[in-house]
């Protein structure tokens, strides 16, 4: 009732408004809407049609507001209800995922992916799911579809690099992680994957690059592995680059040294320059600071074979005992290869003091292993088969190498008498097998 009285009093308000106008305005006004039209009519009409005409421009200035407004509202109560009805089908697919229904899962995803082309959450566990149920290639297949509408996405640029990867197409791969430093140049496990497939696809100069990128963002305690990985970056480019210029190669070398200080694998393609030119000395100094800086036999094997292929054994035993003596910190590794020097040059006592004189306390597993190889094998070729016999069996049963149906052998005193008693199953006696005569 009181909306009806006071629409009933504004209209009353208005046609007083427009009588009091039409009685003080009789006369009448011109007015141009073009250049040559012109409407003429009493002042209080041109008034009241202005003032409605601005009311109803704001009236459909309105309208459209309001209108918009009422749209976005049902877009976003539209865009919630089918966001919610995707966050249950991919609960659901996982959970098919779960119990292995890979097919089912994947229409659960698959709709979501067909709804959505930017659920990044979708495109990965239909990757995955396909991954599982139609192999490699079709989830590779299922990523390229995902990246045409999130071509910067770093997780689906990862996974693609992933799958290439197991695929063996380490190219796609690579080409899939420099994307992704295209969007996050600081993203370091993109960094550190690019240096392992710059090596292996031999492309070095871009792998220099790469790990001087992400030597800038590891932290300290992590260089020093990626330091010694640019510096054998830096080797590998420089003997591809001038594989034809030995002045060239050994100059781009000796650089790499002095910016990498004792890096052995310098030092190693130095002694094979110098053992090509014939200055067998200078390579010998080169491999012996190979090994004093790195520990590894592969290049007293290099100082040794260096001498014997000119048949100088006596030569070979010398270097590799003072490269193995002057390495700061001794070399339970080293001593050990030189033990199997004396062996191999039928040197059977100097074998066996050398070994005798090695602590087992501080040896790793796999050194007391050798150890006892090497020990079976000076009393074989001393004709001590027994002994050797012993050394062997107790060598394979430290390594764990009987298969587990085989019970423990105890060796006991039995009325005076050794003899092998068997815990476990029942098996059959082993003999050591008669003492074999050799001469050194």
């Amino acid at each position: 009732m009181a909306k009806r009285i006071s629409i009933f009093l504004i209209a009353l308000l208005l046609v007083a408004a427009v009588s009091y106008l039409f009685y003080l305005n009789p006369e009448s006004i011109g007015v141009r809407y073009s250049r040559t039209q012109t409407w003429e009519a009493p002042l209080a009409v041109i008034l009241i049609t202005v003032f409605f005409m601005g009311a109803a421009v704001v009236g459909l200035i309105g309208v459209y507001l309001s209108t918009k407004r009422s749209v976005q509202d049902w877009l976003e109560r539209r865009k919630f209800r089918r966001k919610r009805v995707h966050e249950q089908l991919l609960l659901e697919g996982r959970s098919e995922l779960a119990v292995k229904n890979f097919d089912a899962a994947r229409e659960k995803f698959r709709r979501v992916t067909s709804e959505d082309e930017r659920n990044t959450l979708g495109w990965l566990l239909l990757a995955d799911a396909t991954e599982e149920a139609r192999g490699v290639n079709e989830a590779l297949k299922i990523l390229d579809r995902a990246r045409r509408s999130n071509a910067s996405n770093l997780e689906l640029l990862f996974r693609a690099a992933d799958i290439n990867e197991k695929l063996g197409n380490i190219t796609a791969a690579y080409d899939n992680l420099n994307l992704v430093l295209q969007v996050q140049p600081d993203n370091v496990p993109a960094l550190r994957k690019l240096v392992e497939f710059a090596e292996r696809l031999g492309r070095y100069e871009e792998g220099i690059e790469f790990c001087n990128s992400l030597l800038r963002f590891l932290p300290h305690e992590e260089r020093s592995e990626y330091q010694n990985k640019l510096a054998g970056l830096e080797v590998e480019a420089a003997v591809k680059k001038h594989s034809n210029d030995t002045a060239a190669l050994q100059k781009d070398l000796e650089g790499v040294l002095r910016r990498h200080k004792d890096y052995a694998p310098a030092y190693g393609a130095l002694a094979q320059l110098e053992k090509k030119s014939n200055n067998l000395s200078a390579a010998a100094k080169l491999w012996a600071r190979a090994f004093q800086n790195s520990n590894r036999t592969e290049y007293l094997d290099q100082l040794s074979l260096l001498w014997l292929e000119v048949d100088n054994p006596d030569q070979a035993i010398s270097s590799v005992k003072n490269a193995v003596s002057s390495r700061k910190g001794g070399s339970i590794r080293g001593r050990l290869y030189l033990a199997h020097l004396y062996l191999g040059l039928e040197m059977l006592e100097e074998a066996r003091s050398e070994l005798s004189s090695i602590s087992s306390e501080s040896m790793l597993p796999e050194q007391k292993m050798f150890k006892i190889f090497l020990e079976a094998k000076i009393d074989n070729r001393s004709g001590k088969g027994e002994e050797a016999y012993d050394k062997l069996i107790e060598l394979i049963e430290s390594c764990g190498l009987l298969p587990d149906y085989v019970g423990c052998i105890d060796k006991r005193a039995v009325n005076g008498q050794n003899k092998v008693i068997w815990r476990g199953r029942r098996a059959p006696r082993l003999e050591a097998p008669s003492p074999r005569l050799s001469t050194p």
